[in-house]
């Protein structure tokens, strides 16, 4: 874990444009961020933003909600980003190493 909040939020958007790299999106493709922060009082509204915007065209941000939570699935975590996205148009297959619909997986 980053020592710093600004570095751990960084980290996390990180982790969400991977995961949009890997499906063949970007975060121009994110249509909702919900960003939950331990202790959010202690936390800077303008570092989250400007670790946000660093990641987010502010031009055109997608819906978003900051929701303050007294704990997170492990105590030295600090941020955690649920993030929604529409695929881009003509992307009809799962990731590469993700896993693929019910029907291609010999589900009846």
């Amino acid at each position: 874990m980053p020592d710093d909040f600004a570095s751990e939020l960084d980290a996390a958007f990180a982790h969400v444009a991977d995961a949009l790299r890997r499906a063949g999106a970007t975060t121009a493709h994110l249509a909702r961020i919900t960003l939950y922060v331990r202790d959010l009082p202690d936390r800077s509204l303008e570092t989250i933003r400007a670790v946000r915007d660093r990641w987010i065209d502010p031009a055109a941000p997608p819906a978003s909600a900051l929701i303050g939570v007294t704990a997170l699935f492990h105590p030295a975590v600090r941020v955690e980003i649920d993030a929604i996205a529409v695929a881009p148009s003509g992307l009809d297959r799962a990731p590469k190493g993700g896993r693929p619909s019910a029907p291609e997986r010999g589900q009846e």
